[in-house]
C-alpha cells in the first residue's frame, strides 16, 4: 500500500522526501488506531506557521499523525496542509567560557596551598574535556604577571619566587578571553590566599607595593567593573581568612554580584568543582 501526499507549491525537495517518508509513519499509525492499538507516546510539539521556513526539528510523524484520515471505510491516505506542521521541542544547552585565575605567589607555596591549586585546575580541565565538551577554557596564573597556562605544562608547573598578587592583569587577559567568545555564557573562577599587591603600568611593567597602593586597587576593581558590564559573575575562592583579603572580596562581591566562598585548601577542588556545577545548570537555556 502506498501513502498518498498531497502537497504544495513551496514544499522543496529535502522537505518533499522528508513529508514522504513521514506519510509511511502517519499511514501506519492510522491503521494502530482503526485496530484500536495502543498510540504512540505523545511528544511535546507546537504549530509550525504557514508562512515560515520548516525548521531544524520538525516532526515528520506528528506532521502526518495529525492530518491522517480517521475514517476506517477509506483506504489510508495522508492529507498534508501548512496547518499539519509540528515541530518538536528541544532543550539546548549553552557553551560556557570559562576562566580559571589561580594565584601563583610565592605565599602560596609557603602556606601549602600551591599543590591544591595546582589539582584543582588539571580536575576542572578534565571534567569540562569530559562533561562540557562544547566549553572552552582558560587558565591564568598571576603573581607579579599574569599568563595563560596550558594543561600540558600544569602538572610540572611550580609557583613563581617573586613578590606580588596581580590580580588586575589576570582579569584583563579573563576579559580578552571573554570578548573573543560573546556567544558563550562567561564563568570566571578566582582562587587567591592574598589581597592585590601588583598592578600592570601603561609601559607593559608590573608595579609592586605593600600595603597595596591605591592604584593598583582602582584599577583592579576597573577590571572588576569591567567584568561586570559583560554580566561575567567573580566567584572567588579565599584559601585564608585574612581581614584585609576579605574586605577587598566583599567589594568585589558588592561591585560585581558574584560568590565569595572560604575554602579548606584540602577541599578547594570540591569546592571549584560543585560551584562550577551550580553555574553550568543555572546558565542552560
Amino acid at each position: 500500500m502506498r501513502p498518498v501526499c498531497h502537497g504544495h507549491g513551496y514544499l522543496n525537495t529535502y522537505t518533499g522526501l522528508t513529508l514522504w517518508w513521514g506519510a509511511l509513519y502517519g499511514c501506519q499509525v492510522a491503521a494502530a488506531r482503526r485496530d484500536g492499538a495502543a498510540a504512540a507516546k505523545p511528544v511535546r510539539t507546537r504549530r509550525c506557521p504557514a508562512t515560515v521556513k520548516p525548521p531544524r526539528g520538525m516532526s515528520p510523524v506528528d506532521c502526518c499523525r495529525t492530518s491522517a484520515s480517521p475514517d476506517p471505510t477509506t483506504p489510508p491516505r495522508v492529507r498534508l496542509s501548512a496547518a499539519d506542521f509540528e515541530v518538536a521541542e528541544t532543550e539546548r544547552r549553552g557553551a560556557a567560557a570559562v576562566c580559571l585565575l589561580v594565584d601563583l605567589s610565592y605565599s602560596m607555596a609557603l602556606r601549602g596551598t600551591w599543590g591544591v591549586a595546582k589539582q584543582t585546575a588539571l580536575a576542572l580541565h578534565a571534567l569540562i574535556r569530559s562533561r562540557f565538551p562544547q566549553d572552552s577554557i582558560q587558565v591564568i596564573g598571576f603573581s607579579n604577571y599574569a599568563r595563560e597556562l596550558r594543561e600540558t605544562e600544569l602538572a610540572s608547573l611550580g609557583w613563581d619566587m617573586v613578590q606580588g598578587t596581580n590580580l588586575h592583569h589576570a582579569l584583563v587577559l579573563a576579559g580578552r578571553y571573554l570578548d573573543q567568545r560573546p556567544e558563550h555564557d562567561p564563568v570566571v573562577l578566582i582562587v587567591t590566599d592574598g589581597e592585590p599587591t601588583a598592578h600592570l603600568r601603561r609601559d607593559g611593567r608590573y608595579w609592586f607595593d605593600w600595603p597595596p597602593a591605591p592604584e593598583t586597587l582602582e584599577l583592579t576593581l576597573a577590571e572588576v567593573d569591567k567584568m561586570t558590564r559583560r554580566r561575567a559573575p567573580l566567584n572567588i575562592f579565599m584559601l585564608v581568612d585574612d581581614e584585609r583579603l576579605t574586605a577587598f572580596v566583599n567589594e568585589v562581591a558588592r561591585r560585581n554580584g558574584g560568590r565569595v566562598l572560604s575554602a579548606q585548601p584540602e577541599r578547594l577542588g570540591e569546592f571549584v568543582v560543585r560551584d562550577f556545577l551550580r553555574t553550568r545548570r543555572k546558565g542552560r537555556r
